[in-house]
Protein backbone atom coordinates (compact mmCIF):
# COMPACT_ATOMS: atom_id res chain seq x y z
CA UNK A 1 0.00 0.00 0.00
CA UNK A 2 1.25 3.17 -0.75
CA UNK A 3 0.74 6.59 1.55
CA UNK A 4 1.48 9.91 0.39
CA UNK A 5 3.31 11.66 2.27
CA UNK A 6 2.30 15.00 4.05
CA UNK A 7 4.37 18.04 4.63
CA UNK A 8 4.16 20.79 7.05
CA UNK A 9 5.54 24.03 6.17
CA UNK A 10 6.46 26.45 8.51
CA UNK A 11 7.29 30.36 7.58
CA UNK A 12 7.73 31.43 10.87
CA UNK A 13 8.57 31.81 14.72
CA UNK A 14 6.58 31.05 17.68
CA UNK A 15 4.37 33.39 18.69
CA UNK A 16 4.06 34.11 22.82
CA UNK A 17 -0.11 34.81 23.49
CA UNK A 18 -0.03 36.27 27.44
CA UNK A 19 -3.30 37.05 29.36
CA UNK A 20 -4.52 36.75 33.06
CA UNK A 21 -7.15 33.66 33.50
CA UNK A 22 -10.68 34.62 34.31
CA UNK A 23 -11.70 32.09 35.88
CA UNK A 24 -8.19 31.88 38.36
CA UNK A 25 -6.61 35.12 37.83
CA UNK A 26 -3.56 33.82 36.80
CA UNK A 27 -1.20 34.95 34.43
CA UNK A 28 -0.27 32.63 31.38
CA UNK A 29 1.91 32.40 28.36
CA UNK A 30 0.80 29.86 25.61
CA UNK A 31 3.45 29.63 22.40
CA UNK A 32 1.77 28.72 19.18
CA UNK A 33 3.30 28.57 15.98
CA UNK A 34 1.62 28.67 12.42
CA UNK A 35 1.93 26.27 9.79
CA UNK A 36 0.84 25.04 6.30
CA UNK A 37 -0.77 21.30 5.77
CA UNK A 38 0.01 20.23 2.44
CA UNK A 39 -2.16 16.90 1.02
CA UNK A 40 -2.32 14.88 -1.80
CA UNK A 41 -5.88 15.37 -1.57
CA UNK A 42 -6.00 19.20 -1.36
CA UNK A 43 -4.86 21.58 -4.13
CA UNK A 44 -4.22 24.40 -1.34
CA UNK A 45 -2.47 24.25 1.86
CA UNK A 46 -4.35 24.13 4.82
CA UNK A 47 -3.32 26.85 7.64
CA UNK A 48 -3.08 25.70 11.02
CA UNK A 49 -1.57 26.73 14.83
CA UNK A 50 -0.10 24.16 16.84
CA UNK A 51 1.44 24.95 20.38
CA UNK A 52 4.71 24.65 21.76
CA UNK A 53 6.60 24.46 24.67
CA UNK A 54 8.95 27.66 25.82
CA UNK A 55 11.92 27.46 24.21
CA UNK A 56 10.90 24.96 21.19
CA UNK A 57 11.45 26.72 18.06
CA UNK A 58 10.85 24.66 14.70
CA UNK A 59 12.92 26.71 12.20
CA UNK A 60 11.43 27.60 8.53
CA UNK A 61 11.18 24.88 6.22
CA UNK A 62 9.11 22.16 5.09
CA UNK A 63 8.55 18.70 7.79
CA UNK A 64 6.79 15.69 7.58
CA UNK A 65 5.24 14.01 10.70
CA UNK A 66 6.36 11.01 12.69
CA UNK A 67 4.31 8.00 14.13
CA UNK A 68 5.49 9.47 17.47
CA UNK A 69 3.00 12.56 17.10
CA UNK A 70 -0.11 10.46 16.99
CA UNK A 71 -1.96 9.74 20.54
CA UNK A 72 -4.47 8.01 22.23
CA UNK A 73 -5.78 10.47 25.21
CA UNK A 74 -7.17 10.19 28.31
CA UNK A 75 -10.74 10.63 26.75
CA UNK A 76 -9.87 7.35 24.20
CA UNK A 77 -9.72 9.92 21.56
CA UNK A 78 -7.25 9.99 19.26
CA UNK A 79 -4.96 13.04 18.98
CA UNK A 80 -1.66 14.53 17.02
CA UNK A 81 0.91 16.65 19.10
CA UNK A 82 2.24 18.27 15.78
CA UNK A 83 5.40 19.43 18.00
CA UNK A 84 6.29 16.12 19.42
CA UNK A 85 6.52 14.63 15.77
CA UNK A 86 8.04 17.07 13.01
CA UNK A 87 10.62 15.52 11.33
CA UNK A 88 12.59 18.56 8.80
CA UNK A 89 12.63 17.28 5.16
CA UNK A 90 15.55 18.22 2.61
CA UNK A 91 15.54 21.82 1.32
CA UNK A 92 14.58 20.42 -1.78
CA UNK A 93 11.24 19.08 -0.76
CA UNK A 94 8.02 19.92 -3.08
CA UNK A 95 5.13 20.27 -1.50
CA UNK A 96 2.38 17.48 -2.58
Amino acid sequence: MQVDQVQIEILSGPINRAGTSKKTGSEYNIYVQKAYLHTPASPYPLAFDFLVNAGQVFTVGRYTISAEAFVVGQDGRLAVRVSEGLVALPASAKAA
